[in-house]
């Protein structure tokens, strides 16, 4: 019996190993979470301040970056929550990786797919 345990050890190590197996950790996972939103955020303050005089843009940059502050703080965000659980089911560290890099929400958003 030890040795019909053991072998089934040994297979479910050495399946978790393979690359297509691999799921992103949780720190992994909150670092896309943060990363896409993060991108997502900005977006859509470049959307709003597109048409705004210099000066107008500033403002509204001053006052999106006091709320962003403000999200990062937050002890609990139902969003972020989300995101990690949805992140931990089914993204892969090269997920993450590409995440990362992006530099807009849309090329972040084909990371995703």
């Amino acid at each position: 019996m030890p040795r019909i345990l053991l072998v089934a050890l040994l297979a479910f190590a050495a399946l978790a190993a393979l690359p297509g197996c691999q799921r992103a950790t949780a720190e992994q996972c909150e670092r896309l979470c943060w990363r896409h939103n993060e991108l997502g955020f900005w977006a859509n303050f470049e959307s709003e301040a597109r048409n705004l005089a210099p000066d107008a843009r500033e403002k509204l940059r001053a006052e999106r970056q006091k709320i962003w502050a403000g999200i990062k703080a937050r002890k609990f965000d139902p969003g972020l929550e989300n995101c990690m659980r949805d992140c931990r089911r089914s993204a892969s560290p090269a997920d993450v990786e590409c995440v990362e890099r992006a530099r807009t929400i849309v090329e972040a958003k084909k990371c995703l797919k």
